[in-house]
């Protein structure tokens, strides 16, 4: 039986960091601090998978324990209120794997917890079917019947993240958010609403891709 993965949640915001706790619970081992100096201490006495750092933290800053997870090779995820670039540019240019803004959609969350995972565990070969397609991750190609299918960049991303989020309602706000984050300054979820339609026309995915009155869509589940 394969072992959970030990994810530790730092962040001194208790309303924060059990709704974190339990949104991953159920799939990993989650470990939780409150301070920089707390995770620390349990990053040198614990095996740690992945860390989700909040920057704003008394005492040790999120950016003062980051030296201490990438001392010890351990991926990380900035989970902050701070939203200007430079803080971004910051966290991702110190180290970090990816960058999480409050407020956040838990769905976004798992994904991008997964992504990261995925990705350290050197899990590069990952095939994905639905269907009649074909859709290989690293490679970024979609294939139906052995014939290729052209797709963006970013419609492969939205066609991903459909896949592994099946029978899931996915609100527009959370689709913009995972896949487009910090692309425009602006969330206009009519730019979803866009690629879910060259999607379905692409792919024929017309009766698979569900509109969701009042929420956003559904990849039905197969």
């Amino acid at each position: 039986m394969n072992m959970k993965r030990t994810v530790l949640i730092v962040d001194d915001s208790v309303r924060i960091n059990q709704l974190v706790k339990m949104s991953l619970q159920s799939l990993y081992d989650i470990r939780q601090a409150y301070t920089g100096e707390e995770a620390v201490a349990m990053l040198a006495a614990t095996k740690i998978d992945l860390v989700l750092l909040d920057i704003t933290l008394p005492g040790m800053s999120g950016y003062d324990v980051l030296r201490y997870v990438i001392d010890a090779q351990v991926p990380v995820i900035f989970l902050t209120a701070k939203t200007e670039v430079d803080d971004v540019v910051q966290g991702l240019q110190l180290g970090a794997d990816d960058y999480i803004t409050k407020p956040f959609h838990l769905e976004v969350l798992k994904a991008r917890v997964e992504t990261v995972l995925r990705r350290t565990d050197g899990q590069t070969d990952e095939i994905l079917h639905y269907g009649e397609l074909t859709v290989n991750v690293p490679q970024q190609t979609v294939q139906r019947d052995g014939q290729t299918i052209d797709l963006t960049h970013k419609e492969f991303e939205l066609l991903v993240y459909f896949i592994r989020n099946q029978g899931v309602n996915l609100t527009r706000d959370a689709l913009y958010q995972a896949l487009w984050d910090f692309a425009d300054d602006a969330n206009d979820t009519r730019t979803v609403d866009l690629h879910v339609q060259r999607l379905r026309k692409k792919l024929q995915l017309a009766d698979d891709i569900v509109t969701v009155f009042k929420v956003g869509y559904r990849m039905v589940a197969r």
